[in-house]
Order: structure tokens, then sequence, then C-alpha cells
């Protein structure tokens, strides 16, 4: 079994993140722990990071929580802070780019 983690590719991946994660994760969570240090493919990386630090549960397990803190404003120091470090964090994210270059 522990050879087969080493050679995941992406469609490999699909398969694995789903709710059979938690089990597998606590069964083999040193061969995962490896694995992901040494690359989730980027397609899977934010179904795994959710399955991965238990998010999954956490949304599922609080119904409309979520939704909840969308609704609510944010302290307006802390959102400029955020706001003036993303394109920091994320210079080639399409989202934050600006225009013409990079964040």
């Amino acid at each position: 079994m522990a050879d087969v983690i080493w050679n995941l590719d992406a469609h490999d991946y699909k398969r694995l993140v789903s709710d059979t994660l938690i089990t597998f994760v606590a069964i083999l969570h040193a061969q995962v722990k490896e694995r992901c240090r040494k690359g989730i493919p980027p397609s899977m990386r934010a179904r795994a990071w959710q399955y991965l630090c238990g998010g999954k549960y956490l949304l599922e397990s609080n119904p409309g929580r979520f939704d909840a803190y969308l609704a609510e404003t944010g302290n307006p120091q802390c959102v400029e802070e955020i706001r003036k470090d993303l394109h920091r964090q994320f210079p080639l994210h399409e989202l934050f780019m600006a225009r013409g270059g990079h964040g």
C-alpha cells in the first residue's frame, strides 16, 4: 500500500480526496504527511486542504455558520491590513494582480 502512495497523480488524488480520506489519514498518517510534503497537485490543493485540516467536517457539523460569518462586516483596520498584504502573498494570482503587472 505504501508504494502506491508515492506514485499518486491528479486522478488518484480525486479518488483519494473524499469522505474516506479521514480514515486514510488516520491509518496512514506518516505516508500522507510525506506525500503532502512532496506536493499535492495544484488542481487538488483546495479540496485536499479542506479534508486535511478538518474544515470540511467543521463546515458540515455547523450548518449556516460559514454563511453567517460571510454576512458579517470585518473590522475595517484588519480588512485594510489584509488588503495591503494580498499582493505580497499572492503576486501571480489573477484575483490580486495589479493592472498590467504583478500584484
